[in-house]
Order: C-alpha cells, then structure tokens, then sequence
C-alpha cells in the first residue's frame, strides 16, 4: 500500500509541476499574441481581414471561427505613423515566400 501511495504522490506531483509550466507557457504566448495583433494593426488590410485580429474578451473562439462579423472600432495605429495599405487578394499563394 506505501509503494502505491508513492507513486500516487509521484504522479500527483508531476502533473503539477506540468499544470504550472502549461500555465507559464499560456501567459507567455497571451501577451505575445497581444504584441502581435498589436503589430498588425498598423497594417490596414480592410475590413473583412482586420477582423481576424481584432478580439475583445467578450469574443469567442468559435464565433471568431465561424466567420462572425461585429462592427468594431478600428485598431489605433501609434500617434504620428501612418499605416501602410495592403492587398490581401490571393494571399494564400506563397510561391514567393522566403523563410528568413
């Protein structure tokens, strides 16, 4: 019985530690999506593409993935920068991609 209980222990132990690094993991790349979108928000891409960025924490994952459309404020660009127009028609051909 204290050899079970030790593994118990053991594994209870191990998922904890993999619980907080998951945690870790997932504040880390939060606030890296939040630079990103913030990044591309200086782009303007047009409505129907500036939504796939924009999120609010009253959005979901699913009515972002559904195509669900909400007229949101656009995204604000740094004071004193313009933004730089961008055809996104044929986007998903990247023939000319280079990976850096």
């Amino acid at each position: 019985i204290n050899n079970a209980l030790q593994q118990l222990n053991n594994v209870t132990q191990q998922n904890a530690a993999a619980s907080e690094e998951l945690a870790t993991n997932a504040e880390e790349m939060t606030a890296q999506a939040e630079m990103l979108r913030e990044k591309v928000s200086y782009f303007k891409t047009g409505e129907e593409h500036a939504a796939m960025f924009k999120t609010s924490s009253g959005n979901n994952k699913a009515s972002l993935l559904a195509g669900h459309k909400k007229k949101q404020p656009s995204a604000q660009k740094p004071h004193g920068q313009k933004g730089i127009n961008i055809n996104l028609t044929g986007a998903s051909n990247d023939e000319n991609y280079t990976n850096l």
